[in-house]
C-alpha cells in the first residue's frame, strides 16, 4: 500500500466543504456587507436616553435585531471560512474583523438593559401586555427583569463589552497552533503498513 497522507485542506472537495456562497455570493459582498453593518451599528446609539416609551423601545429593538440578523450572516461566513482553513489568511483576517464588529455592536447596545431597568418594572409588563410590537419581545424583557440584580450599570456593560477581543486571544492562539499548524506523522496500521 503506497503511503497516504492527510489532504491538505485546499484539496478537499467543495461538496466537503461549507456552502459560503449560500450566504454571500463573494468575498467583495461580504466586505461590502461588514463596511454597511460597521458604519450603522453605531447608530444605534441614537436611542440612548430616550427608552422612555414603548414605542421608542419598540424601535430601538426592531433596529437592533436587524443589525443583528445582519451581522450573524457577516461573522457566520467570517467564522465558518476561518474553520474550513484554519491556515487561510483571508478568512483569518475576516474572523478577526468580525470579532471586532462583535464588540462594536456590544458597546454600541450596552446601554439598552439599563435603560430598560431604570424604567418601572410595572410599566415594562404592561407594555408587553398593551403593544403588539412588544409581544415578539415578551420573553426577553421578561428575563431582563428578572435578572435585574446582576446587571451592570451602562458604563459597567460597556466597560465589559470592550474586553472580548482580549478575552478569546488565548483561544485564538490555541486553535492556530492546534488545527493550522499542526501536523501528522506518518502511522503503521494493523497490517504492518505504513500510512
Amino acid at each position: 500500500m503506497e503511503n497516504q497522507r492527510l489532504p491538505l485542506r485546499s484539496e478537499v472537495a467543495d461538496e466537503h466543504k461549507w456552502a459560503l456562497g449560500d450566504i454571500f455570493p463573494s468575498s467583495d459582498a461580504w466586505e461590502a456587507e461588514f463596511t454597511r453593518l460597521k458604519a450603522e451599528i453605531p447608530k444605534l446609539k441614537r436611542f440612548q436616553g430616550e427608552l422612555k416609551t414603548w414605542a421608542q423601545l419598540e424601535a430601538c429593538l426592531v433596529a437592533r435585531d436587524e443589525l443583528m440578523q445582519a451581522f450573524d450572516s457577516v461573522a457566520a461566513y467570517a467564522f465558518m471560512g476561518k474553520d474550513q482553513d484554519n491556515g487561510n489568511e483571508t478568512f483569518q483576517r475576516y474572523a478577526d474583523m468580525a470579532t471586532s464588529l462583535s464588540m462594536l455592536a456590544m458597546e454600541s447596545t450596552a446601554f439598552i438593559e439599563p435603560e430598560i431597568l431604570a424604567l418601572e418594572p410595572s410599566v415594562v409588563r404592561s407594555w408587553i401586555q398593551e403593544y403588539e410590537g412588544l409581544h415578539t419581545y415578551r420573553h426577553y424583557l421578561s428575563n431582563i427583569l428578572r435578572m435585574q440584580p446582576h446587571t451592570l450599570s451602562q458604563e459597567q456593560e460597556e466597560l465589559l463589552a470592550g474586553t472580548v477581543e482580549m478575552a478569546q486571544t488565548a483561544s485564538h492562539v490555541f486553535r492556530m497552533f492546534n488545527d493550522a499548524d499542526l501536523t501528522f506523522p506518518n502511522v503503521t496500521n494493523e497490517k504492518g503498513e505504513e500510512i
